[in-house]
Protein backbone atom coordinates (compact mmCIF):
# COMPACT_ATOMS: atom_id res chain seq x y z
CA UNK A 1 0.00 0.00 0.00
CA UNK A 2 2.87 2.43 0.75
CA UNK A 3 4.24 1.42 -2.67
CA UNK A 4 0.83 2.65 -4.44
CA UNK A 5 0.18 6.00 -2.32
CA UNK A 6 3.95 6.42 -3.21
CA UNK A 7 4.03 6.17 -6.57
CA UNK A 8 0.04 6.21 -7.76
CA UNK A 9 1.08 9.04 -10.17
CA UNK A 10 3.62 6.57 -12.23
CA UNK A 11 0.75 3.94 -11.92
CA UNK A 12 -2.25 6.34 -13.01
CA UNK A 13 -0.24 6.71 -15.96
CA UNK A 14 0.87 3.31 -16.44
CA UNK A 15 -3.01 2.57 -16.64
CA UNK A 16 -4.17 5.57 -18.71
CA UNK A 17 -1.07 4.56 -21.76
CA UNK A 18 -2.01 1.12 -21.29
CA UNK A 19 -5.82 1.69 -21.75
CA UNK A 20 -5.60 4.12 -24.43
CA UNK A 21 -3.16 1.82 -26.47
CA UNK A 22 -5.16 -1.49 -25.60
CA UNK A 23 -8.47 1.09 -27.13
CA UNK A 24 -6.47 2.09 -30.74
CA UNK A 25 -5.90 -1.75 -30.98
CA UNK A 26 -9.38 -2.84 -31.10
CA UNK A 27 -11.10 -0.08 -32.69
CA UNK A 28 -8.26 0.41 -35.29
CA UNK A 29 -9.62 -2.01 -38.42
CA UNK A 30 -7.36 -5.12 -39.31
CA UNK A 31 -4.55 -3.57 -41.29
CA UNK A 32 -5.37 -0.40 -41.32
CA UNK A 33 -2.32 0.59 -39.64
CA UNK A 34 0.70 1.40 -40.89
CA UNK A 35 2.67 -1.49 -43.16
CA UNK A 36 0.96 -4.09 -41.00
CA UNK A 37 0.05 -6.60 -43.56
CA UNK A 38 3.81 -6.62 -44.49
CA UNK A 39 4.91 -6.87 -40.61
CA UNK A 40 2.16 -9.44 -40.47
CA UNK A 41 2.94 -11.41 -42.69
CA UNK A 42 6.99 -11.52 -41.88
CA UNK A 43 5.79 -12.44 -38.68
CA UNK A 44 3.71 -15.33 -39.82
CA UNK A 45 6.97 -16.32 -42.67
CA UNK A 46 9.12 -17.37 -39.62
CA UNK A 47 6.71 -18.98 -37.41
CA UNK A 48 5.44 -21.25 -39.88
CA UNK A 49 8.92 -21.97 -41.50
CA UNK A 50 10.86 -24.76 -40.55
CA UNK A 51 14.12 -23.02 -39.87
CA UNK A 52 13.50 -19.35 -39.26
CA UNK A 53 17.30 -18.59 -39.20
CA UNK A 54 18.09 -19.51 -42.50
CA UNK A 55 14.84 -17.40 -44.19
CA UNK A 56 17.01 -14.84 -47.25
CA UNK A 57 13.91 -13.76 -49.00
CA UNK A 58 10.61 -12.36 -47.12
CA UNK A 59 7.74 -13.25 -49.24
CA UNK A 60 3.66 -12.05 -49.27
CA UNK A 61 1.87 -14.92 -47.28
CA UNK A 62 -0.78 -15.23 -49.86
CA UNK A 63 -3.54 -15.72 -47.31
CA UNK A 64 -2.04 -11.65 -46.64
CA UNK A 65 -2.84 -10.98 -50.14
CA UNK A 66 -6.48 -12.45 -50.44
CA UNK A 67 -7.49 -10.95 -47.75
CA UNK A 68 -11.24 -9.96 -47.70
CA UNK A 69 -12.05 -7.79 -45.44
CA UNK A 70 -12.30 -3.65 -45.81
CA UNK A 71 -9.30 -1.82 -47.35
CA UNK A 72 -7.34 1.54 -46.17
CA UNK A 73 -7.93 4.54 -48.95
CA UNK A 74 -5.05 4.37 -51.61
CA UNK A 75 -2.60 7.44 -51.61
CA UNK A 76 -1.18 7.25 -55.02
CA UNK A 77 -3.46 9.28 -57.51
CA UNK A 78 -7.13 9.73 -57.46
CA UNK A 79 -10.00 8.21 -56.90
CA UNK A 80 -8.60 6.99 -53.47
CA UNK A 81 -11.29 4.52 -52.85
CA UNK A 82 -12.29 1.20 -54.20
CA UNK A 83 -14.88 -1.54 -53.94
CA UNK A 84 -13.31 -2.66 -50.38
CA UNK A 85 -12.51 0.84 -49.35
CA UNK A 86 -14.92 1.08 -45.65
CA UNK A 87 -17.86 3.17 -47.48
CA UNK A 88 -18.14 0.92 -50.01
CA UNK A 89 -17.65 -2.52 -48.47
CA UNK A 90 -20.16 -1.72 -45.12
CA UNK A 91 -22.65 -0.64 -47.89
CA UNK A 92 -22.76 -4.50 -48.83
CA UNK A 93 -24.65 -7.17 -46.46
CA UNK A 94 -22.96 -9.92 -48.12
CA UNK A 95 -19.51 -8.52 -47.44
CA UNK A 96 -20.45 -7.65 -44.05
CA UNK A 97 -21.56 -11.17 -43.02
CA UNK A 98 -18.53 -12.74 -45.05
CA UNK A 99 -16.32 -10.73 -43.08
CA UNK A 100 -17.59 -11.86 -39.18
CA UNK A 101 -18.01 -15.42 -40.60
CA UNK A 102 -14.15 -15.41 -41.98
CA UNK A 103 -11.95 -13.01 -39.68
CA UNK A 104 -14.10 -12.68 -36.26
CA UNK A 105 -15.66 -16.10 -35.87
CA UNK A 106 -13.17 -18.65 -37.47
CA UNK A 107 -9.74 -18.78 -36.57
CA UNK A 108 -8.09 -17.89 -39.22
CA UNK A 109 -5.58 -20.13 -41.65
CA UNK A 110 -2.54 -21.28 -39.61
CA UNK A 111 -0.55 -22.15 -42.64
CA UNK A 112 1.82 -19.66 -44.40
CA UNK A 113 1.86 -19.95 -48.35
CA UNK A 114 4.45 -18.10 -50.03
CA UNK A 115 3.43 -15.77 -52.81
CA UNK A 116 5.69 -14.68 -55.69
CA UNK A 117 5.64 -10.49 -54.17
CA UNK A 118 8.50 -9.84 -52.30
CA UNK A 119 7.55 -8.25 -48.67
CA UNK A 120 8.83 -4.85 -48.64
CA UNK A 121 9.91 -5.37 -44.73
CA UNK A 122 12.35 -7.80 -45.61
CA UNK A 123 14.76 -4.44 -45.61
CA UNK A 124 14.17 -4.70 -42.19
CA UNK A 125 16.57 -6.85 -39.56
CA UNK A 126 14.68 -9.88 -38.16
CA UNK A 127 14.89 -9.78 -34.32
CA UNK A 128 11.28 -8.18 -33.65
CA UNK A 129 9.58 -10.53 -36.02
CA UNK A 130 11.90 -13.75 -34.15
CA UNK A 131 10.30 -12.73 -30.89
CA UNK A 132 7.04 -11.82 -32.12
CA UNK A 133 6.31 -15.33 -34.08
CA UNK A 134 7.26 -16.93 -30.90
CA UNK A 135 4.48 -15.40 -29.37
CA UNK A 136 2.19 -15.97 -32.38
CA UNK A 137 2.71 -19.55 -32.11
CA UNK A 138 0.47 -19.83 -28.80
CA UNK A 139 -2.44 -17.45 -30.63
CA UNK A 140 -3.05 -19.12 -34.23
CA UNK A 141 -6.20 -20.85 -33.28
CA UNK A 142 -7.25 -17.58 -32.82
CA UNK A 143 -9.22 -15.74 -35.14
CA UNK A 144 -7.89 -12.73 -37.93
CA UNK A 145 -9.10 -10.13 -35.61
CA UNK A 146 -8.17 -11.46 -32.16
CA UNK A 147 -4.56 -12.26 -33.13
CA UNK A 148 -3.77 -8.81 -34.87
CA UNK A 149 -5.25 -7.32 -31.80
CA UNK A 150 -3.11 -9.54 -29.65
CA UNK A 151 0.28 -8.75 -31.24
CA UNK A 152 -0.87 -4.70 -31.60
CA UNK A 153 -0.95 -5.06 -27.62
CA UNK A 154 2.06 -6.92 -27.46
CA UNK A 155 3.84 -5.07 -28.69
CA UNK A 156 2.44 -1.99 -27.56
CA UNK A 157 3.58 -3.40 -24.04
CA UNK A 158 6.93 -3.67 -25.32
CA UNK A 159 6.94 0.41 -25.60
CA UNK A 160 5.53 0.95 -22.15
CA UNK A 161 7.75 -1.03 -20.67
CA UNK A 162 10.43 1.22 -22.69
CA UNK A 163 9.51 4.51 -21.46
CA UNK A 164 9.18 3.25 -17.98
CA UNK A 165 12.86 2.09 -17.82
CA UNK A 166 13.53 5.37 -19.01
CA UNK A 167 11.48 6.42 -15.99
CA UNK A 168 13.33 4.25 -13.53
CA UNK A 169 16.29 5.58 -14.91
CA UNK A 170 15.94 9.28 -14.46
CA UNK A 171 14.39 8.46 -10.84
CA UNK A 172 17.84 6.01 -9.98
CA UNK A 173 20.47 7.82 -11.52
CA UNK A 174 19.19 11.94 -11.41
CA UNK A 175 19.66 13.63 -8.61
CA UNK A 176 15.94 16.22 -8.30
CA UNK A 177 16.47 19.47 -6.52
CA UNK A 178 13.43 21.36 -5.49
CA UNK A 179 12.87 22.70 -9.17
CA UNK A 180 12.43 19.24 -10.54
CA UNK A 181 10.84 16.67 -8.40
CA UNK A 182 9.85 12.98 -9.13
CA UNK A 183 6.78 14.00 -10.00
CA UNK A 184 7.83 15.73 -12.49
CA UNK A 185 8.22 12.72 -14.84
CA UNK A 186 4.99 11.61 -14.89
CA UNK A 187 3.02 14.52 -15.74
CA UNK A 188 5.51 15.77 -18.33
CA UNK A 189 5.13 12.61 -19.65
CA UNK A 190 1.28 12.68 -20.21
CA UNK A 191 1.79 16.67 -21.27
CA UNK A 192 4.34 14.92 -24.07
CA UNK A 193 1.12 12.93 -25.38
CA UNK A 194 -1.16 15.35 -25.14
CA UNK A 195 1.28 17.54 -27.92
CA UNK A 196 2.03 14.60 -29.52
CA UNK A 197 -0.38 12.29 -29.65
CA UNK A 198 0.55 10.80 -32.47
CA UNK A 199 3.29 8.29 -30.18
CA UNK A 200 -0.07 6.32 -28.89
CA UNK A 201 -1.06 5.04 -32.91
CA UNK A 202 2.68 4.78 -33.72
CA UNK A 203 3.25 2.01 -30.86
CA UNK A 204 -0.46 0.44 -30.86
CA UNK A 205 0.01 -1.19 -34.27
CA UNK A 206 2.37 -4.32 -35.34
CA UNK A 207 5.28 -3.18 -36.25
CA UNK A 208 9.10 -3.13 -34.90
CA UNK A 209 9.19 0.52 -34.19
CA UNK A 210 7.73 -1.07 -30.16
CA UNK A 211 11.13 -3.21 -29.85
CA UNK A 212 13.08 -0.21 -30.90
CA UNK A 213 11.78 2.07 -28.12
CA UNK A 214 12.10 -0.86 -25.58
CA UNK A 215 15.98 -1.12 -26.14
CA UNK A 216 16.01 2.55 -26.09
CA UNK A 217 14.72 2.41 -22.51
CA UNK A 218 17.57 0.09 -21.36
CA UNK A 219 20.20 2.27 -23.29
CA UNK A 220 19.14 5.04 -21.70
CA UNK A 221 19.53 3.55 -18.44
CA UNK A 222 22.67 2.19 -19.03
CA UNK A 223 24.25 5.39 -20.27
CA UNK A 224 23.16 7.22 -17.05
CA UNK A 225 24.74 4.13 -15.13
CA UNK A 226 28.25 5.13 -16.81
CA UNK A 227 28.21 8.30 -16.31
CA UNK A 228 27.46 8.17 -12.87
CA UNK A 229 30.34 5.16 -12.58
CA UNK A 230 32.05 4.43 -16.00
CA UNK A 231 32.86 0.34 -15.89
CA UNK A 232 33.79 -1.83 -18.36
CA UNK A 233 30.78 -4.06 -18.38
CA UNK A 234 28.49 -1.34 -18.38
CA UNK A 235 30.06 -0.02 -21.46
CA UNK A 236 30.13 -3.34 -22.69
CA UNK A 237 25.99 -3.72 -21.59
CA UNK A 238 25.79 -0.69 -23.99
CA UNK A 239 27.49 -1.98 -27.05
CA UNK A 240 25.45 -5.26 -26.57
CA UNK A 241 22.03 -2.94 -26.63
CA UNK A 242 23.28 -0.79 -29.39
CA UNK A 243 24.04 -4.19 -31.28
CA UNK A 244 20.03 -5.57 -30.36
CA UNK A 245 18.69 -2.10 -31.26
CA UNK A 246 20.58 -2.60 -34.93
CA UNK A 247 19.45 -6.29 -35.08
CA UNK A 248 15.89 -4.41 -34.79
CA UNK A 249 16.00 -1.61 -37.21
CA UNK A 250 18.69 0.45 -39.17
CA UNK A 251 17.47 3.59 -36.81
CA UNK A 252 19.86 2.58 -34.51
CA UNK A 253 22.94 3.62 -36.93
CA UNK A 254 22.20 7.31 -35.90
CA UNK A 255 21.61 6.09 -32.34
CA UNK A 256 24.81 4.59 -31.90
CA UNK A 257 26.74 7.48 -33.42
CA UNK A 258 25.36 9.86 -31.35
CA UNK A 259 26.28 7.54 -27.96
CA UNK A 260 29.86 7.09 -28.72
CA UNK A 261 29.93 10.32 -29.39
CA UNK A 262 28.60 11.44 -26.32
CA UNK A 263 30.71 9.24 -23.94
CA UNK A 264 33.75 9.77 -26.02
CA UNK A 265 33.07 13.37 -24.46
CA UNK A 266 32.19 12.98 -20.93
CA UNK A 267 34.83 10.47 -20.96
CA UNK A 268 37.64 13.22 -22.25
CA UNK A 269 35.67 16.04 -20.13
CA UNK A 270 36.57 13.83 -16.98
CA UNK A 271 39.98 12.85 -18.48
CA UNK A 272 39.65 9.24 -18.80
CA UNK A 273 40.92 7.25 -21.25
CA UNK A 274 38.37 6.27 -24.09
CA UNK A 275 39.83 3.91 -25.48
CA UNK A 276 39.28 0.83 -23.24
CA UNK A 277 35.42 1.74 -22.94
CA UNK A 278 34.63 2.72 -26.31
CA UNK A 279 36.38 -0.95 -27.55
CA UNK A 280 33.65 -2.72 -24.95
CA UNK A 281 30.98 -0.57 -26.69
CA UNK A 282 31.93 -0.98 -30.69
CA UNK A 283 33.44 -4.65 -31.03
CA UNK A 284 29.65 -6.26 -30.01
CA UNK A 285 28.36 -3.88 -32.58
CA UNK A 286 30.95 -4.52 -35.61
CA UNK A 287 30.90 -8.58 -34.81
CA UNK A 288 26.95 -8.30 -33.68
CA UNK A 289 24.68 -5.33 -34.99
CA UNK A 290 26.38 -5.12 -38.32
CA UNK A 291 26.52 -9.00 -39.48
CA UNK A 292 23.12 -8.39 -40.85
CA UNK A 293 23.68 -5.47 -42.81
CA UNK A 294 26.67 -6.92 -43.91
CA UNK A 295 24.98 -9.61 -45.05
CA UNK A 296 22.82 -7.72 -47.09
CA UNK A 297 25.35 -5.43 -48.09
CA UNK A 298 26.50 -8.70 -50.32
CA UNK A 299 23.16 -9.13 -51.49
CA UNK A 300 22.74 -6.25 -52.89
CA UNK A 301 26.04 -5.06 -54.11
CA UNK A 302 24.77 -1.34 -53.78
CA UNK A 303 25.40 0.47 -50.31
CA UNK A 304 22.22 1.99 -50.73
CA UNK A 305 20.71 -1.36 -50.40
CA UNK A 306 20.84 -2.51 -46.75
CA UNK A 307 18.19 -4.86 -48.04
CA UNK A 308 15.66 -2.19 -49.44
CA UNK A 309 18.03 -2.89 -53.47
CA UNK A 310 17.46 -6.20 -52.84
CA UNK A 311 13.70 -6.21 -52.32
CA UNK A 312 13.80 -4.29 -55.25
CA UNK A 313 14.50 -4.10 -58.78
CA UNK A 314 14.01 -0.16 -59.32
CA UNK A 315 16.77 1.91 -61.73
CA UNK A 316 18.61 3.97 -59.31
CA UNK A 317 19.13 7.25 -60.39
CA UNK A 318 22.04 9.43 -59.08
CA UNK A 319 21.72 12.31 -57.04
CA UNK A 320 23.25 14.90 -59.53
CA UNK A 321 20.20 14.05 -61.88
CA UNK A 322 17.67 15.69 -59.36
CA UNK A 323 16.17 18.52 -60.95
CA UNK A 324 15.32 21.71 -59.28
CA UNK A 325 11.61 21.34 -60.80
CA UNK A 326 11.64 17.79 -58.96
CA UNK A 327 13.48 19.28 -55.46
CA UNK A 328 10.19 20.27 -54.20
CA UNK A 329 9.11 16.61 -53.49
CA UNK A 330 12.20 16.17 -51.12
CA UNK A 331 11.50 19.33 -49.33
CA UNK A 332 7.76 18.24 -48.80
CA UNK A 333 9.23 15.17 -47.27
CA UNK A 334 10.88 16.54 -44.98
CA UNK A 335 8.81 19.15 -44.33
CA UNK A 336 6.42 16.36 -43.72
CA UNK A 337 8.43 14.71 -40.76
CA UNK A 338 7.65 17.66 -38.25
CA UNK A 339 4.01 17.38 -39.19
CA UNK A 340 3.49 13.79 -38.91
CA UNK A 341 5.50 13.77 -35.72
CA UNK A 342 2.51 15.23 -34.00
CA UNK A 343 -0.39 13.42 -36.22
CA UNK A 344 -0.54 11.16 -39.00
CA UNK A 345 -3.57 9.41 -38.55
CA UNK A 346 -3.60 5.89 -39.69
CA UNK A 347 -2.27 4.56 -43.58
CA UNK A 348 -5.78 5.91 -44.95
CA UNK A 349 -3.68 9.10 -44.64
CA UNK A 350 -7.03 11.15 -44.86
CA UNK A 351 -5.43 14.48 -44.24
CA UNK A 352 -6.96 17.12 -40.99
CA UNK A 353 -8.39 20.60 -41.66
CA UNK A 354 -4.81 23.05 -42.11
CA UNK A 355 -6.92 24.62 -38.90
CA UNK A 356 -6.88 21.98 -36.64
CA UNK A 357 -2.88 22.09 -36.38
CA UNK A 358 -2.72 25.59 -35.38
CA UNK A 359 -2.64 25.43 -31.42
CA UNK A 360 -0.46 22.34 -31.46
CA UNK A 361 1.75 24.62 -33.42
CA UNK A 362 1.39 27.40 -31.94
CA UNK A 363 2.49 25.49 -28.08
CA UNK A 364 5.15 24.20 -29.97
CA UNK A 365 6.53 27.36 -31.13
CA UNK A 366 5.36 29.10 -27.27
CA UNK A 367 7.65 26.55 -25.75
CA UNK A 368 10.92 26.74 -28.08
CA UNK A 369 10.75 30.67 -27.13
CA UNK A 370 10.44 30.01 -23.57
CA UNK A 371 13.47 28.08 -23.85
CA UNK A 372 15.42 31.19 -25.77
CA UNK A 373 15.06 33.11 -23.31
CA UNK A 374 16.73 31.23 -20.65
CA UNK A 375 20.05 31.74 -19.20
CA UNK A 376 21.96 28.56 -18.84
CA UNK A 377 25.39 27.36 -19.78
CA UNK A 378 25.29 24.61 -22.22
CA UNK A 379 26.92 21.65 -20.99
CA UNK A 380 28.41 18.63 -23.33
CA UNK A 381 28.22 16.36 -20.30
CA UNK A 382 24.55 16.94 -19.74
CA UNK A 383 22.11 14.51 -20.98
CA UNK A 384 19.95 17.32 -22.17
CA UNK A 385 22.89 17.16 -25.26
CA UNK A 386 22.60 13.26 -25.47
CA UNK A 387 19.19 13.84 -26.64
CA UNK A 388 20.09 16.82 -29.10
CA UNK A 389 22.59 14.95 -30.20
CA UNK A 390 20.44 11.61 -30.60
CA UNK A 391 17.65 13.78 -32.13
CA UNK A 392 19.88 15.58 -34.87
CA UNK A 393 21.23 12.15 -36.37
CA UNK A 394 18.52 10.72 -35.97
CA UNK A 395 16.95 13.70 -38.41
CA UNK A 396 19.51 13.70 -40.67
CA UNK A 397 18.91 9.55 -40.79
CA UNK A 398 15.05 10.79 -41.54
CA UNK A 399 16.21 12.83 -44.36
CA UNK A 400 18.45 10.52 -45.82
CA UNK A 401 15.87 7.97 -45.77
CA UNK A 402 13.28 10.38 -47.89
CA UNK A 403 16.41 10.68 -50.57
CA UNK A 404 17.09 7.28 -50.35
CA UNK A 405 13.46 6.45 -51.05
CA UNK A 406 13.55 9.14 -54.04
CA UNK A 407 16.44 8.04 -55.78
CA UNK A 408 15.62 4.82 -55.72
CA UNK A 409 11.83 4.99 -56.10
CA UNK A 410 12.01 7.25 -58.88
CA UNK A 411 10.56 10.48 -57.33
CA UNK A 412 7.63 8.81 -55.77
CA UNK A 413 7.44 7.69 -51.98
CA UNK A 414 9.57 10.35 -50.57
CA UNK A 415 7.83 11.14 -47.30
CA UNK A 416 9.47 10.31 -44.55
CA UNK A 417 6.81 10.02 -41.33
CA UNK A 418 8.19 12.17 -38.10
CA UNK A 419 6.31 9.61 -35.94
CA UNK A 420 9.51 7.50 -35.92
CA UNK A 421 11.04 10.15 -33.25
CA UNK A 422 8.91 8.54 -30.70
CA UNK A 423 10.98 5.94 -30.50
CA UNK A 424 13.45 8.51 -28.55
CA UNK A 425 11.10 9.32 -26.06
CA UNK A 426 12.69 7.68 -22.91
CA UNK A 427 15.70 10.43 -23.90
CA UNK A 428 13.76 13.66 -24.12
CA UNK A 429 11.87 13.15 -20.80
CA UNK A 430 14.33 14.90 -18.94
CA UNK A 431 14.41 17.61 -21.73
CA UNK A 432 10.64 18.31 -21.59
CA UNK A 433 10.55 18.37 -17.98
CA UNK A 434 12.85 21.73 -18.43
CA UNK A 435 11.01 22.53 -21.76
CA UNK A 436 7.36 22.33 -20.14
CA UNK A 437 8.55 23.77 -16.77
CA UNK A 438 9.22 27.17 -18.62
CA UNK A 439 5.93 26.92 -20.32
CA UNK A 440 3.24 26.21 -17.79
CA UNK A 441 4.55 27.33 -14.01
CA UNK A 442 2.50 29.76 -12.64
CA UNK A 443 0.65 30.17 -16.12
CA UNK A 444 -2.47 29.18 -16.02
CA UNK A 445 -4.05 30.89 -19.10
CA UNK A 446 -1.48 29.12 -20.77
CA UNK A 447 -1.49 25.59 -19.38
CA UNK A 448 -5.42 25.38 -19.67
CA UNK A 449 -5.09 26.47 -22.89
CA UNK A 450 -2.82 23.77 -24.17
CA UNK A 451 -5.05 21.39 -22.05
CA UNK A 452 -8.62 22.27 -23.72
CA UNK A 453 -6.73 22.94 -27.46
CA UNK A 454 -4.86 19.10 -26.78
CA UNK A 455 -8.07 17.78 -25.43
CA UNK A 456 -10.16 19.03 -28.84
CA UNK A 457 -7.15 17.91 -31.29
CA UNK A 458 -7.61 14.18 -29.84
CA UNK A 459 -11.34 14.43 -29.48
CA UNK A 460 -11.66 15.62 -33.21
CA UNK A 461 -9.50 12.97 -34.73
CA UNK A 462 -10.74 10.29 -32.64
CA UNK A 463 -14.17 10.77 -34.02
CA UNK A 464 -13.18 11.69 -37.62
CA UNK A 465 -11.04 8.68 -37.56
CA UNK A 466 -14.59 6.46 -36.15
CA UNK A 467 -16.70 8.56 -38.82
CA UNK A 468 -13.98 7.01 -42.17
CA UNK A 469 -14.17 3.36 -40.72
CA UNK A 470 -17.79 3.04 -40.36
CA UNK A 471 -18.42 4.16 -43.73
CA UNK A 472 -19.80 7.80 -42.69
CA UNK A 473 -16.92 9.38 -44.05
CA UNK A 474 -14.28 8.82 -46.62
CA UNK A 475 -11.13 10.20 -48.61
CA UNK A 476 -12.15 12.91 -50.97
CA UNK A 477 -10.40 13.88 -53.92
CA UNK A 478 -8.35 16.52 -51.87
CA UNK A 479 -7.75 13.72 -49.73
CA UNK A 480 -9.42 15.05 -47.17
CA UNK A 481 -12.28 13.51 -44.72
CA UNK A 482 -15.95 14.13 -46.87
CA UNK A 483 -18.64 13.59 -44.23
CA UNK A 484 -22.01 12.19 -45.12
CA UNK A 485 -23.90 15.02 -43.20
CA UNK A 486 -23.03 18.74 -42.27
CA UNK A 487 -22.00 18.25 -38.67
CA UNK A 488 -19.29 16.24 -39.10
CA UNK A 489 -21.74 13.12 -38.81
CA UNK A 490 -22.49 13.51 -35.14
CA UNK A 491 -26.49 13.59 -36.49
CA UNK A 492 -25.15 9.85 -37.15
CA UNK A 493 -23.82 8.47 -34.14
CA UNK A 494 -25.53 5.15 -33.84
CA UNK A 495 -24.56 4.35 -37.65
CA UNK A 496 -20.79 4.91 -36.45
CA UNK A 497 -20.69 2.74 -33.66
CA UNK A 498 -22.83 0.18 -35.57
CA UNK A 499 -19.94 0.31 -38.40
CA UNK A 500 -17.63 0.44 -36.28
CA UNK A 501 -18.91 -2.68 -34.33
CA UNK A 502 -18.13 -4.93 -37.17
CA UNK A 503 -14.56 -3.96 -37.71
CA UNK A 504 -13.31 -4.06 -34.06
CA UNK A 505 -13.71 -5.49 -31.00
CA UNK A 506 -16.08 -2.89 -29.49
CA UNK A 507 -16.03 -4.63 -25.83
CA UNK A 508 -12.49 -4.64 -25.37
CA UNK A 509 -12.65 -0.78 -26.74
CA UNK A 510 -15.48 0.31 -24.67
CA UNK A 511 -14.01 -1.21 -21.35
CA UNK A 512 -10.27 0.19 -22.15
CA UNK A 513 -12.41 3.64 -23.14
CA UNK A 514 -14.01 3.74 -19.48
CA UNK A 515 -10.82 3.05 -17.78
CA UNK A 516 -8.82 5.57 -19.21
CA UNK A 517 -11.39 8.33 -18.61
CA UNK A 518 -10.58 8.50 -14.89
CA UNK A 519 -7.34 8.51 -15.32
CA UNK A 520 -6.87 11.02 -17.69
CA UNK A 521 -9.24 13.23 -15.31
CA UNK A 522 -6.66 12.52 -12.52
CA UNK A 523 -3.73 13.24 -14.61
CA UNK A 524 -5.03 16.39 -15.67
CA UNK A 525 -5.69 17.23 -12.12
CA UNK A 526 -2.17 16.24 -11.02
CA UNK A 527 -0.87 18.10 -14.14
CA UNK A 528 -2.87 21.64 -12.86
CA UNK A 529 -1.54 21.35 -9.21
CA UNK A 530 2.09 20.28 -10.20
CA UNK A 531 1.85 23.60 -12.52
CA UNK A 532 -0.19 26.09 -11.11
CA UNK A 533 0.34 25.40 -7.61
CA UNK A 534 3.62 23.74 -7.20
CA UNK A 535 2.68 20.84 -5.96
CA UNK A 536 0.86 17.16 -6.53
CA UNK A 537 -2.06 16.78 -3.86
CA UNK A 538 -2.20 13.22 -3.07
Amino acid sequence: MRFIIKNYLFITLFIYMLSVGIFLASIVPIFENFDEPSHFSYIRQLAFSPHPLAEKKIYMDKNILTYAGPSPYTSGSPPYDNSSTYKNFLSSEEKKDSFREAYKAKAFSNEYFPSESLNFEGQHPPLYYYLVSSIYLKIINLSLSSQVICIRVFSYLLSIIGIFIGFYALKKHLLFNIAYSLESIPVTFFMYTLLFPMFFLEFSRIGNDSLSIFFIGILFNLVLSFIKKNTFTTSLLIGLTLSAGLFTKAFYFPISLATVIYLSICLSIKRKSTLKYLLAIMLPIIFLGLFWYINKFFESGNFLGFGLLSQSNNHVISIFDISLSNSYLLLKGFLSVFITYIWAGTWSLVHLPYWIYLPSLYFIFYILLKLFKLHFRFNFESIHFYYILSGAFFLLGLMWHSLKNYLILNHSGVNTPGWYLHILAPLAIYSFIILFDNAFIKKPFYFYSFISSSLFFMIYVLWSELTLFSGCSYKSLNKHFEYQSHNICLDKFPEVLSGIEILANSQIALLSFIIALPSLIILIRASSNYYLNGKILT
